[in-house]
């Protein structure tokens, strides 16, 4: 169920660019290695999409659609399928993560043309924005816990910690214990250049984990929805 609180339903949202086949398979890899050490952890699949968020925002439900159509006119008049990703290492950042362990994630480096969108997104969005979003504002499965409080506010506050100077882009690919991730972060790291294959929306869950697909917009002909 979607939030109720001031003015109506809320839903999570996450606009986002899904890389390339080779850039989901070294997410995949590195998730591969953190769950064989810390199985809880969550897996990259159909409910855990990888890709590299632009802009979140706590959207009222009704107006969904409408929201939807925004996303679309804007990204429109980008290029994206020219842009470009420099994988530069490994990060890892609590989030609301279980003692002991980080959430680790593919640092991309600055990426001026993605914060030019996220600003356009900003404003195209801010009709349909909302605020004071709670856990039902998100995806939580039947049986999954509730979103924790660490990923609501970081919704809440993506604009302005999230936003223009301070966007990040990185592609997160899972929990894993402490020193694990540490030592992916201090170790030798193959850098590579990823591609967009396809921009999208996708209600959020717990982590900022992207786990339910509402639109998207393939940048190639053969690109295929991952979701």
């Amino acid at each position: 169920m979607s939030d109720t609180k001031r003015g109506g339903a809320l839903t999570a949202v996450d606009v986002l660019l899904v890389p390339d086949d080779a850039a989901q398979a070294r997410a995949k890899a590195l998730n591969a290695a953190l769950r064989r050490d810390f199985p809880p952890g969550f897996a990259v699949d159909e409910t855990h999409q990888a890709h590299v968020t632009v802009l979140q925002r706590y959207v009222r439900s009704h107006a969904l659609d409408r929201a939807l159509q925004a996303v679309a006119r804007t990204i429109a008049a980008y290029d994206l399928a020219a842009v470009s990703l420099r994988a530069r290492g490994v990060v890892g950042a609590e989030l609301g993560t279980p003692p002991g362990t980080l959430l680790a994630s593919i640092d991309f480096a600055p990426a001026p043309e993605l914060q030019v969108l996220q600003t356009a997104l900003i404003v195209a969005l801010r009709p349909f924005t909302a605020w004071d979003g709670t856990a039902a504002a998100f995806l939580a499965l039947p049986g999954e816990p509730a979103v924790g409080d660490a990923t609501v506010a970081y919704v809440e506050r993506f604009v302005p910690a999230h936003s223009a100077e301070r966007y990040s882009p990185h592609l997160t690919f899972g929990v894993g214990k402490r020193e694990a991730v540490e030592d992916l972060e201090a170790g030798p790291f193959a850098a590579f250049e990823a591609s967009v294959s396809a921009v999208a929306v996708y209600r959020v869950g717990d982590l900022g984990a992207a786990r339910q697909l509402l639109r998207i917009w393939p940048l190639h002909p053969s690109a295929c929805s991952a979701a």
